[in-house]
């Protein structure tokens, strides 16, 4: 006989489960974004506008999964230890995805007719990089919570 799940933990799990298919999709629309603003280093034609609009729909992927991830912190002691660990390294690479989206904005808001310099650019790429490691992170978390 297989023993019950309480009610409250199969609740959790599912919770967990569903948390983690929503960053999973956040992670890969910040991914998208971020690949595409790191790409437009080598297309000088574009106007400053294009680098807004990837760096908004960036920030809001970056705020849902923010968003997301404090729900999954919140119920995190009641998973098991290797969940607690992908969450905490999600939370880790979120945070400097953050700060670096935050650069990058900051830097665009004041300098539109300079985004060809390097220092914009390498927070591109921070990003690029960093959206692309949370999204490994989260694919690995979610092929573990199905497996």
């Amino acid at each position: 006989m297989v023993p019950a799940i309480p009610a409250s933990a199969a609740v959790r799990e599912y919770d967990a489960g569903r948390l983690l298919k929503d960053i999973q999709f956040q992670a890969r629309r910040a991914k998208t974004h971020a690949l595409q603003l790191s790409s437009f280093a080598f297309d000088s034609d574009l106007g400053w506008e294009t680098y807004g609009e990837q760096l908004t729909q960036e920030r809001s992927a970056i705020n849902r999964m923010s968003t997301d991830l404090s729900r999954l912190q919140s119920i995190r002691q009641t998973l098991a230890p290797a969940e607690q660990r992908d969450i905490h390294r999600m939370a880790v690479t979120l945070r400097l995805m953050s700060d670096n989206a935050d650069d990058a904005i900051t830097f665009y808001n004041r300098n539109q007719d300079a985004l060809w310099l390097p220092v914009f650019h390498r927070y591109l790429d921070s990003l690029s990089t960093q959206s692309t490691h949370l999204a490994h992170l989260v694919r690995n978390a979610v092929h573990i919570d199905e497996g």
